[in-house]
């Protein structure tokens, strides 16, 4: 008989699923944020080229170095008199170059102040080294660039053609003599240190610039800021001549730091949105995104992407780990599915290929899961029968109504309704119950009786208990609330369709007297 009973149908709803890529599984492994809190927010921060990438944090009269692997202090440089606001450490990690009132030098070790260039007018905004770790430039609320003689201090060039402040510096990494400026007066100029007198190249972001930097290759550059909202990439050697490539428009609010990964393919932009955004450099399209708790100010990935830092206005300093050892076991599931195996390296530099008649051979791809793009099959295993699939096969309606409400699915009750009322046994299903016994029918109704997908299958049933019930509601006082709350839920249901009639009303008078007007049509619409 078990063979004949054909199992309730389950109605599936359609569904939006949005299929997780190897991109974001990527970036979701920077897992376990650990925050730290500064006494004021944050305003740059800055990884070491060189392993194992410390990076140093800039906040208020101080400059922090910070281990990468642990995320802890290591030593502080509490040598300034006025706000910080800049720090970069050179590629080999052993000199800092800072800016506050002034610009210094310092020694990372020792952190002892080796050159100090006093010739700004205005605070020191941004600091940069070359790309040969021999010079230092900076810009500055005097609306200059400097670059400096570091034996003597002194300041080789100035550039004056910014005629707002300057707030972003970026070094091309290709050449120690090309530089970019960004300014709040919209623009991002193109240096070139030897030819002293102008700039090489202008370009008009339309909104003050907070960040810029170069891609790799030291073609392109990045511009990003302003109320626009945008991250502008600008080609700067190509035939266009600082032409406009692309205008990253996903931030809703103003983008205030650029980063880019270790290699080299991402993009992220951080802004007052309180969002990070991640960007494939091939298409320019968001393949990722982090929220935060706070507007994020300041952003830095670690040249092995093994870190995450981020600082934010609540002065909270955010550090993402990326689990290297997750990483490990995908990256053995990818040589595993190639029939590859990590290990021992092979000839030709990469991991040794398993050899044929070996257990690990035959033992290929047993661990390995469904990739991006693969086709699942599904497998045709028995499933045992529902508990109310098996009351309804021995034809116990209240037990399997009962049986289908303690599942908490509202569609497997919709279900069972559906069946019940199709063979006549609705009231079977509802009558004979005691207090007890009617309080999950009446807690499921007010529940699921204003949702669209079950409203009318829910004022049948909703009728049929209180012709049932309606004289024994008051012996129980939680049914008693309970049917107090499908009322009150009934009667902000009616004040909302009440609201909607009137609105119809109201654009029938619009519709009509605009048809009249156009000889009895508008649209389309009849009057």
């Amino acid at each position: 008989m078990s063979s004949s009973y054909k199992r309730l149908t389950i109605k599936r709803f359609p569904r939006v699923q949005e299929r997780e890529t190897a991109e974001a599984r990527y970036w979701r492994n920077f897992t376990n944020p650990e925050v730290q809190t500064h006494n004021a927010p944050v305003s740059c921060i800055h990884f070491s080229a060189t392993a194992p990438h410390d990076f140093a944090v800039t906040c208020s009269t101080h400059v922090s170095l910070h281990a990468a692997v642990t995320g802890r202090q290591i030593r502080s440089v509490g040598r300034f008199d006025h706000v910080a606001y800049s720090a970069q450490l050179r590629s080999d990690g052993k000199l800092m170059g800072t800016g506050d009132h002034t610009g210094t030098v310092i020694d990372v070790k020792t952190k002892g102040i080796l050159r100090a260039f006093r010739e700004h007018k205005a605070p020191t905004r941004v600091v940069r080294w070359s790309c040969d770790g021999l010079q230092l430039a900076s810009g500055s609320d005097d609306k200059t660039l400097r670059l400096w003689d570091l034996p003597t201090s002194t300041a080789v060039q100035v550039r004056q053609g910014h005629a707002d402040y300057v707030r972003a510096l970026a070094a091309s990494p290709s050449s120690p003599d090309t530089w970019i400026s960004g300014s709040y007066d919209h623009t991002v100029k193109m240096w070139d240190t030897r030819q002293p007198k102008r700039n090489v190249l202008e370009l008009s972001h339309g909104a003050p610039v907070e960040a810029c930097l170069f891609l790799p290759g030291g073609g392109l550059c990045v511009s990003a800021g302003g109320n626009e909202v945008k991250a502008s990439v600008w080609d700067l050697l190509g035939g266009g001549g600082g032409r406009l490539l692309h205008t990253l428009a996903n931030h809703q609010k103003t983008v205030t730091c650029l980063a880019l990964d270790g290699t080299g393919s991402r993009l992220l932009t951080g802004g007052l949105d309180r969002h990070v955004k991640i960007y494939n450099l091939e298409n320019f399209k968001v393949v990722h995104m982090l929220k935060y708790q706070a507007p994020v100010l300041a952003l830095a990935l670690a040249p092995d992407n093994s870190s995450l830092v981020a600082a934010t206005t609540d002065r909270a300093l955010t550090i993402r780990r990326r689990d290297l050892r997750h990483a490990a076991a995908l990256a053995e599931r990818e040589m595993a599915k190639s029939g590859r195996i990590g290990g021992p390296v092979g000839s030709d530099g990469g991991p040794r290929s398993v050899r044929t008649g070996t257990a690990r051979y035959f033992n290929r791809g047993k661990t390995e899961g469904a990739g991006e793009g693969d086709v699942k099959v599904a497998s045709r295993k028995s499933r045992a029968i529902a508990s109310y699939d098996e009351s309804l096969r021995k034809f116990r309606f209240r037990e399997a109504l009962d049986r289908g409400l303690a599942t908490g699915s509202p569609l497997v009750v919709a279900a069972l309704l559906e069946a019940l009322t199709e063979r006549g046994a609705l009231e079977k299903a509802l009558s004979g119950r005691d207090a007890a016994g009617l309080e999950p029918v009446v807690a499921y109704l007010a529940r699921h009786l204003t949702n669209p997908r079950h409203t009318e299958q829910l004022i049948a049933v909703t009728s049929s208990v209180l012709d049932m019930y309606g004289d024994v509601v008051a012996s129980s006082p939680k049914a008693l609330s309970l049917f107090a709350k499908l009322r009150a839920q009934v009667k902000r249901e009616v004040g909302f369709q009440k609201d909607m009639l009137s609105m119809l009303g109201a654009m029938d008078g619009v519709v009509c007297a605009a048809g009249d007007g156009r000889g009895g049509d508008i649209g389309g619409v009849p009057p």
